[in-house]
């Protein structure tokens, strides 16, 4: 697992954005953008999460690159608080 920190809710709305978290993952910062944050648009049922929330949250976390929208996005498959 890597360790990670929730940063905010991604707002934006458009064909490669809208909905979702921004994320970054500690040593695998996304190229593609400035902050290094990947957006996640699921997080797996097991995690609660809402825009009620407060950010950031430090989470540890099993993840991959989805190839969806330049290799900005992440699909998650296993996800806890710190």
């Amino acid at each position: 697992m890597n360790n990670a920190t929730i940063i905010g809710i991604d707002a934006r709305m458009g064909v490669c954005t809208g909905g979702g978290y921004f994320i970054i993952v500690q040593g695998h910062a996304n190229p593609n953008v400035e902050n290094g944050a990947f957006t996640t648009d699921t997080m797996p049922s097991s995690f609660q999460i809402s825009s009620n929330s407060h950010f950031p949250i430090n989470v540890n976390l099993n993840w991959k690159v989805e190839s969806k929208c330049g290799g900005n996005y992440m699909a998650i498959s296993r996800i806890e608080k710190n």
